[in-house]
């Protein structure tokens, strides 16, 4: 099963985010990196199980732009509990 990964720069919270996709297009597993002028460091694809967990638990919308509002938001959380 082949994954596709993509990388958001989320220049508001000056951090990027990693997400990775199944085959149908279903979030399969998110990371963050804290710090945009660092440059990427691509060692963050591999997936937080707790943050994926806590962004499969908020997903309730699935259009591309609550997408991104989310991953924020399960981020915002992940840093709270964590």
């Amino acid at each position: 099963m082949e994954m596709i990964k993509e990388i958001f720069e989320d220049t508001v919270n000056d951090r990027y985010i990693f997400v990775t996709y199944s085959e149908d297009g279903e979030v399969s597993g998110l990371n963050y990196q804290q710090g945009i002028s660092c440059g990427i460091n691509y060692d963050y694809f591999v997936n937080c199980r707790k943050l994926t967990e806590i962004y499969k638990a908020l997903s309730l919308y699935r259009d591309s732009e609550c997408k991104r509002i989310l991953f924020r938001e399960s981020i915002k959380l992940f840093e709270k509990l964590f």
